[in-house]
């Protein structure tokens, strides 16, 4: 499973609309009590005007924060659940500021908040600020079971499937270039999430660069599905979706290294370099998804909203990928030999025939055992 990024700017500047474009991640600070807050129906509306894919993380109120116990605390903390509802928040996030110290009395009152918050598809975060030292804080993160916020440039990000973070700009620091962005790629490693948000004025040429970094030399395994109680593609649709899976390699710059398209689903495998995967896929889905659906006079979802991916470490990886790719008409009966499916690389592969697109071609050893990734790949 490759490492899945959702990267936002310290503020939204802009509408969220617009935002979204750019980034798939944003922090809603939720204000102390008494103060103008966002109605439910705006945090509503406010999901329902970005993609699927995007998540927001909900920052507590400054009553929620200090930890003390008092009327305001319950206000906090009730708000902040209900805008993480209305949202459909994947982080809930608690900043403790400088009052609050490694003191044994500040450790229960903060187990005692992350308890009352604990929701089974929402993730709790603590990010301290003032006299705690990292290894503590640490420790204390992994004991209450909250992810704990680091700068990776600054500290060793925790061990976990899940990491979330920020780069900061302090000091001189007015922006990340390409080196300082591959250190944080290489600190954080391989998980299944990173959230981080790049709090520069330059964010937005950061966000880019990071995702490049992140995703860019890999191959990838791919497998998407047709939205359920959607009828299954027909001949002249899966000719569409293949034609507009040219279109989208030529603009984005990917190597097509296999596929198919079969009635309810596609498999796809291809390497990435400029663009990421996600990026890669929305078009993709996107402009197939409207396609066919304008083919059909339909309107709504074409496409399951996720999809599967799986990152080739190995040569062996891409052969037994590629491999499952061509059998996968063969196995669900629609023909009796791979190269007899028209919407698949098998003929090219198997050297029987065209196929409707050819494949690109990366240079492989030979050896099972080469690595790809995280070493590049190799030149065309």
């Amino acid at each position: 499973m490759t490492t899945r990024y959702h990267i936002g700017a310290r503020r939204l500047e802009s509408n969220l609309a617009a935002y979204a474009k750019r980034f798939d991640f944003l922090e809603v600070h939720m204000p102390a009590a008494g103060q103008p807050a966002p109605t439910q129906a705006t945090l509503r509306r406010w999901r329902k005007q970005v993609p699927p894919h995007f998540d927001f993380s909900v920052i507590l109120g400054p009553a929620a924060a200090g930890l003390r116990p008092a009327p305001e605390l319950d206000h906090d903390l009730e708000a902040a659940m209900a805008s993480a509802d209305a949202l459909q928040a994947r982080c809930m996030l608690i900043v403790t500021p400088p009052q609050v110290t490694p003191a044994a009395v500040w450790r229960e009152r903060l187990a005692r908040v992350t308890a009352r918050l604990r929701r089974d598809a929402t993730l709790l975060a603590w990010e301290p600020r003032g006299l705690w030292e990292t290894e503590d804080a640490r420790h204390l993160a992994q004991k209450l079971d909250v992810l704990l916020v680091v700068d990776p440039l600054r500290d060793p990000p925790p061990d976990g499937a899940v990491f979330y973070g920020r780069l900061r700009a302090l000091g001189e620091t007015r922006s990340f270039g390409s080196s300082a962005l591959e250190r944080v790629v290489a600190a954080i490693g391989p998980r299944r999430d990173v959230y981080i948000v790049i709090e520069t004025q330059s964010a937005l040429a950061e966000c880019k660069r990071l995702r490049r970094i992140a995703q860019s030399d890999r191959v990838f395994f791919i497998t998407t599905n047709v939205s359920r109680n959607v009828p299954f593609l027909r001949p002249p649709e899966m000719d569409l979706l293949l034609n507009i899976l040219d279109d989208v390699r030529r603009a984005l710059a990917f190597l097509l290294l296999g596929y198919v398209v079969i009635p309810d689903h596609a498999h796809l495998m291809f390497a990435t370099r400029l663009e990421s995967l996600s990026h890669i896929m929305h078009r993709w889905k996107f402009k197939t998804g409207y396609a066919v659906q304008h083919y059909r006079h339909h309107s709504g979802a074409f496409w399951q909203p996720r999809y599967f991916d799986f990152i080739c470490r190995r040569s062996r990886d891409v052969s037994n990928k590629l491999y499952y790719i061509h059998q996968n008409p063969v196995t669900v009966n629609l023909v009796a030999n791979p190269e007899d499916w028209k919407w698949s690389s098998a003929a090219f592969y198997l050297r029987k025939g065209q196929s409707p697109l050819e494949p690109d071609l990366l240079d492989f050893s030979g050896d099972p055992d080469e690595l790809l990734w995280p070493a590049p790949n190799r030149p065309l």
